[in-house]
């Protein structure tokens, strides 16, 4: 008897340790559910702010109408979207405020942390069935500077169902800024006493709270005694009995596991955190998580990085085949013309003033061809001081206009470069895409003699090959 009170002394501090346990663990689980959601459409955002058809409405100054209608474009296929929009260098939005869907308080917030290295997503909830929260990215330059910002708003019912799926029916669970009411209110269990949790919600301004009802003690008095009472008389039945339990347990925690990698082996980005009932399974798989969107995020920037060439950020060798069989196989490429550039003085360049200046030469030209093409044109550098530019939706006699205002962009940065003597220019020659009935390679070996001609014609000049 007295082993028997002392047990049940024990069991009931250390259910109430257990149960916090517990309640700070399953925080943990839906904490991480909803840091990846907010990861997704940072990423997403992050995606659009580094499109150069952004940073081209931005420099070129389109102005806002085309700013607006490239926003609802985007906001019409992204999934949750609210409101988007693109702001100027002063943050300034481009564009309907009311057709873009952006608050005065939206507006605020870009202001007050357009230039913040700490900016941190809050939530807007003045009226509440269109309570939402912002995601910015900015806007940079070939140099790097700030030139605006893309601004997304998703609504707040994304938080609410990824909550309603990671907290069980025995809890109650509420989103809140600090010092505010909550924002989401999600209230199953109403009587009784219960245990809280907190914990902050990382780059946000939000703070989660979990509420569950510990296990009453008059039940676990009842089993215990009855456990005492049956261990005594079927020990050995017993034991069997938890054995094969705790083995069944076991194996459902690797079935998990088990799911979880199968899950992330086919890339299943729609995958829900698994609720697990050991801690150190519930570690386990919140690794797999991670590890698993490292990989993927290194498997895409490698593949990316193999098509780039790496001095000016253009495509490369690798990327020219397939560039040419996309463009060829569109419906209009009739008006899509195949270029082959070359420097001419290039090697002076590097004789006279090292490699050192000769590479800022050629990031020089890379500038001049990224703004002075458009966004369905293909720029590559084949390697050395070689070029190959696609020109979509362009007719023969704009070519030369082209090429012209290219040479002339061309020279003005060596300049700025301060280039004393002889400055190097470009000889090209070009080739419709529907010359050579799709033979990519009789397509190059043309632009090429093209090329060839300008150079043999004195240089500093377009070739155009019909």
């Amino acid at each position: 008897m007295v082993v028997l009170l002392f047990v049940l002394f024990y069991f009931s501090h250390y259910s109430e340790s257990n149960t916090k346990s517990i309640a700070q663990d399953s925080l943990k689980v839906i904490i991480l559910g909803v840091e990846e959601k907010l990861q997704f459409y940072q990423h997403l955002v992050d995606g659009m702010a580094a499109q150069n058809e952004v940073r081209w409405l931005l420099f070129d100054r389109k102005g806002s109408a085309e700013a607006e209608a490239w926003a609802l474009k985007q906001r019409s296929i992204i999934p949750d979207s609210i409101g988007l929009a693109l702001t100027d260098e002063d943050a300034n939005v481009l564009g309907n405020h009311g057709e873009l869907r952006v608050g005065q308080a939206c507006r605020a917030d870009m202001q007050r942390n357009f230039q913040s290295s700490t900016y941190q997503i809050g939530i807007h909830d003045e009226i509440k069935h269109l309570a939402h929260f912002d995601i910015l990215s900015p806007i940079k330059d070939d140099d790097g500077e700030q030139m605006g910002l893309v601004f997304a708003s998703f609504s707040i019912d994304v938080l609410r169902n990824t909550l309603e799926k990671l907290s069980g029916t025995e809890s109650n669970i509420y989103l809140f800024e600090k010092g505010q009411e909550p924002s989401i209110d999600i209230t199953r269990i109403t009587d009784g006493e219960l245990f809280s949790v907190e914990q902050d919600i990382a780059n946000s301004k939000w703070r989660l709270r979990l509420q569950m009802t510990p296990p009453p003690l008059d039940t676990i008095i009842k089993v215990l005694v009855i456990f005492t009472i049956l261990i005594a008389i079927l020990f050995v039945s017993v034991l069997v009995i938890y054995s094969r339990g705790m083995v069944s347990k076991f194996l459902a925690e690797f079935d998990n596991i088990h799911h979880v990698l199968k899950a992330v082996l086919k890339h299943d980005e729609e995958l829900v955190p698994q609720v697990t009932r050991y801690r150190e399974t519930e570690s386990i798989i919140a690794d797999i998580y991670s590890l698993s969107g490292a990989i993927n995020y290194r498997q895409k920037y490698f593949s990316r990085q193999l098509l780039i060439d790496p001095l000016t950020g253009l495509g490369n060798r690798r990327s020219l085949d397939e560039s040419m069989q996309k463009a060829s196989s569109a419906s209009d490429y009739k008006d899509n013309y195949l270029l082959y550039l070359d420097l001419d003085h290039f090697k002076l360049c590097n004789d006279n003033y090292g490699h050192d200046m000769g590479d800022e030469v050629l990031k020089a030209l890379a500038i001049c061809l990224s703004r002075h093409t458009e966004p369905d044109d293909v720029l590559i550098r084949l390697g050395g001081d070689e070029f190959v530019v696609i020109l979509a939706d362009i007719k023969p006699e704009q070519i030369q206009g082209w090429y012209q205002r290219l040479s002339k962009c061309f020279a003005e940065r060596q300049a700025k470069l301060k280039l004393e003597e002889q400055l190097c220019t470009i000889s090209a020659g070009a080739v419709p895409l529907d010359s050579c009935q799709g033979d990519s390679e009789a397509l190059k070996r043309s632009a090429d003699a093209a090329l060839y001609k300008a150079k043999h014609s004195g240089r500093n000049c377009l070739h155009i090959r019909e």
